[in-house]
């Protein structure tokens, strides 16, 4: 096995370990946040219906409206980048076959996220037309 190799076996396996490492801390650390706040609220003197109102957690995890459109767009982009692949007769393992596949993934997600762009403003146009009326 030679250096490159290993480096790449090295980098496989660290990016992702990272990556979870620093989640679990950021979580970790969110949870603390969250205990000295609600501990500074009770021990605060405010009427109870005050305190209630700031204990219940008012944030809800946003849900992805637009998961359906951007999982569509990635597999349409993965589709063009293999089938770019297979006009230019490239063999399946081969370099290129990956890189037009990862390719057609990322146009896929940055098609996915003009689209999401453009339908965010129109709901927030249209809320806010809801509301001025």
């Amino acid at each position: 096995m030679d250096i490159t190799e290993l480096f790449g076996v090295i980098m496989t396996f660290s990016i992702p370990l990272a990556g979870i490492i620093g989640w679990i801390i950021t979580e970790v650390n969110e949870k603390r946040k969250q205990a000295e706040i609600r501990r500074l609220i009770i021990e605060s003197n405010i009427d109870d219906n005050e305190r209630i109102k700031l204990l219940i957690d008012k944030r809800t995890k946003k849900s992805s409206t637009y998961g359906s459109l951007r999982a569509g767009c990635i597999l349409l982009g993965l589709g063009l980048g293999v089938a770019i692949t297979y006009l230019c007769d490239m063999a399946i393992n081969d370099t290129f076959f990956i890189t037009m596949a990862a390719t057609g993934i990322g146009f896929g997600l940055i098609v996915s996220f003009i689209i999401e762009q453009k339908l965010e403003k129109k709901r927030k146009e249209s809320e806010r037309n809801a509301e001025n009326e």
